[in-house]
């Protein structure tokens, strides 16, 4: 809601004509803005461990369930996240990576 305050007030000055120079600051505080080396929310990383192993996580095994929600607790690191799954379903396992 700020940024839209910020936002209106800018818009107003400039209507007004007032030769303020003031812009609001750019760039973002946020070290990952774009979801690029963390998952932003669990759910986000399940949705991808299930892209990765071409299955619905509920076709799984309990155990190999069991062991996403631990990883997924765990992490929420891309790389870590996708790296360990491609070493638990390997390629040619139902549910692995590459399978279809």
């Amino acid at each position: 809601m700020t940024t839209f305050y910020t936002y209106l007030q800018v818009t107003r000055c400039a209507r007004a004509g007032a030769r303020r120079r003031w812009l609001p600051p750019c760039g973002s505080s946020d070290p990952d803005p774009f979801h690029e080396l963390t998952f932003p929310t669990p759910l986000a990383a399940k949705r991808a461990i299930a892209d990765e192993i071409r299955l619905p996580i509920g076709k799984l095994s309990e155990d190999d369930r069991q062991f996403i929600d631990e990883l997924v607790a765990r992490t929420l690191s891309r790389p870590e996240v996708i790296a360990t799954v491609r070493q638990r379903f390997p390629q040619g396992r139902k549910g692995g990576v590459g399978s279809c």
